[in-house]
């Protein structure tokens, strides 16, 4: 009886034209997870993969066939679960990631964790970003675990309250052996704080990682510079960050170092988006290369963005065949770094040919003010003058050093006063250079030229999504030949849902569960509704009193169906590979794989089967 494979492709209304499509994605799925399993490979890699090749079928409501929510956008959930251990992994509303599926495993298997604090230096080229985010705020915590936090905002708003809740957030971290007992004895716990060099800890052990060792001021390069030195172990990394720098750090290492690794970014904010770096660097091949000077030059924390120039225009710009390799490289002459740096911002200004940023200035100007206009343009809407822009490029230039060389502490050997910066003694901080001392603050033909004028009005133009009709729900469910059993589920949701709803995938004992002890089961229906009577958790109930599996799923449908008028389906699989695919809706395609057989089916009490070895 063993080992065994049972999916489904969603319950519901499938439309004539493509339910010969259905049928056959369920069947190329089980056929693949069946495989795993025919070749000794566990129950839970039989099932990630089958729910990955459905999320990668467009005829399926999960992964690239997913349904848009109220604003157009994709947002999917999905849940593993692990028979043997009970362990789960479960994401919710992520977007811009090819495989939840496989995201929620890396939540359940993610092994090791790496937590790192910024530092703040004296004379720091980040003085300014910090002064910028600070705002008045008089009152100084000293926070104590015992004690309640201040607000967000109040601890965010102050350097001096972020170090001392950094530095009781690392003492506590690194010194509580209770914690190191319960919380690292099955993962290893990484923290890096004002020492250069990394603490491990694992249950009692402690042992400093003196490879990792790194003297960069910034979190955004010591977090890269670490995800570099885990990837040699193959394991999948998830790096936990919202920051744009680290996002262009990431990309352009990945690529340099030329890793394989599966590497994704996901943010503490749960409306942002997972980014899966390996599939971006696929998709975006042509302009990584050049990525990390383009967004130094185009503006990040420590250089100055240009007003209206987003980073939508620095990509059309990079595709457009401009390269500004020059900038962070550090054999490269200064006037290169000026020349290709020039041509590159007047690109995104729309000017082709420039080679002198007042030029390009003026050009633009003249541009703006010759369309019609009754006003002269904003003038912050121009491009900066020569003057200020060749102390942008400076800083620009040093911190894409400070970028492409993670490994190396630069910090020594540049001066920041050489590359736009100028020491603020009393502060201990540095401050960008604007002009030189000497410089007009606008030239005086421009001055004569300025009109004054009025706001114009500008059009906005909604757009409305549709999508047609989509299967709903995928799930699978297995059992190996070692009788450990898995399931895993995954969806798109509801067809124009909420913005952030999230539905009964990812919540145990409803999109699914697994138990060595008793069973699987993933469903597929309507969320509100499964999550009411937990319905995965109820079939195994049923089934823990002894009803088959296929008197279980029947008893825990009928239940949702009398108690909350709602339809769905599930497929359902015991530890001794006995298994059903039941559904109380219309239609629901389903396959399973076992004893070298494919079964699979559509329609209430339509059961074909097939030998494994046929054609599809």
């Amino acid at each position: 009886m063993l080992p065994v494979v049972v999916l489904h492709g969603g319950a519901g209304h499938i439309p004539k034209d493509r339910s010969e499509m259905s049928t056959a994605g369920v069947c190329s799925a089980a056929r693949a997870g069946y495989t795993i399993l025919r070749g000794g490979g566990s129950s839970m890699d039989a099932v990630v993969e089958a729910v990955s090749i459905l999320e990668n079928n467009p005829c399926f409501n999960a992964g690239c066939g997913s349904v848009l929510n109220i604003k157009g956008e994709v947002e999917m959930d999905a849940i593993v679960m692990d028979g043997l251990t009970l362990g789960s992994g479960a994401v919710s509303a992520v977007r811009n990631i090819a495989n939840p599926i496989q995201l929620a495993r890396l939540v359940m298997d993610k092994s090791d964790f790496y937590l790192i604090f910024d530092k703040y230096y004296d004379y720091s080229i980040k003085s300014v970003t910090r002064d910028v985010r600070e705002t008045v705020v008089n009152r100084k915590h000293h926070p104590l675990l015992s004690t309640k936090l201040p607000a967000q905002k109040v601890v965010l708003s102050s350097i001096e309250n972020k170090k001392r809740l950094n530095l009781l957030l690392f003492k506590e971290l690194t010194e509580d052996r209770l914690f190191h007992l319960r919380g690292t004895n099955k993962h290893k716990l990484v923290v890096t704080g004002e020492d250069s060099c990394p603490i491990e800890i694992r249950m009692e052990e402690r042992r400093s990682r003196y490879e990792l060792e790194n003297q960069q001021e910034e979190a955004d390069t010591i977090i890269v510079q670490q995800v570099l030195g885990c990837a040699g172990e193959a394991h999948p990394i998830s790096v936990v960050s919202a920051d744009t720098d680290v996002f262009v750090l990431l990309l352009h290492h990945y690529h340099q170092a030329g890793l394989d690794v599966p590497l994704i970014m996901e943010s503490p904010r749960k409306e942002r988006a997972i980014v899966d770096i390996k599939v971006t660097l696929s998709k975006h091949s042509e302009i990584v290369e050049n990525l990390l000077p383009a967004h130094a030059i185009s503006g990040c924390d420590t250089v100055a963005s240009y007003y209206g120039l987003g980073k939508g225009s620095v990509i059309n710009v990079l595709k457009a065949g401009y390269e500004p390799s020059a900038i962070g490289n550090m054999d490269a002459p200064f006037q290169q770094v000026l020349y290709q740096a020039t041509a590159f911002i007047s690109a995104c200004y729309g000017i082709t040919e420039s080679t002198h940023m007042s030029h390009t200035r003026l050009l633009v100007w003249g541009e703006k003010n010759g369309k019609g206009h009754m006003s002269a343009p904003n003038l912050a809407a121009l491009p900066p003058t020569n003057e200020a822009f060749i102390e942008n490029v400076k800083r620009a230039h040093f911190q894409a050093m400070l970028w492409r060389n993670l490994n190396v502490n630069l910090l020594p050997a540049l001066n920041p006063e050489e590359f736009g910066w100028k020491k603020d003694t009393c502060n201990r901080s540095l401050i960008p250079t604007h002009l030189p001392e000497d410089a007009k603050r606008v030239p005086d033909y421009i001055l004569e030229m300025i009109r004054c004028g009025c706001k114009r009005d500008f059009l906005l133009f909604l757009y409305v999504f549709s999508c047609r009709g989509k299967m709903g729900t995928v799930g699978a469910v297995a059992v190996d030949s070692e009788g450990n059993i898995a399931c895993a589920t995954s969806t798109g949701g509801m067809l124009n849902k909420m913005e952030g709803r999230v539905g009964d995938t990812p919540c145990i004992g409803s999109g699914g569960y697994a138990d060595n002890q008793v069973g699987a089961v993933s469903t597929t229906g309507h969320g509100e509704a499964i999550m009411k009577v937990t319905l995965a958790r109820l079939i195994l109930f049923h089934m823990e009193q002894g009803q088959s599996v296929e008197a279980a799923s029947d008893l825990g449908l009928a239940y949702m169906k009398s108690r909350v008028s709602s339809l769905g389906g599930v497929v359902s699989v015991d530890p001794q590979g006995r298994w059903a695919a039941r559904f109380s809706s219309l239609q629901m395609s389903w396959a399973a794989a076992q004893t070298e057989t494919l079964h699979y089916g559509l329609y209430a009490g339509e059961h074909f089967t097939q030998s494994l070895e046929g054609p599809l």
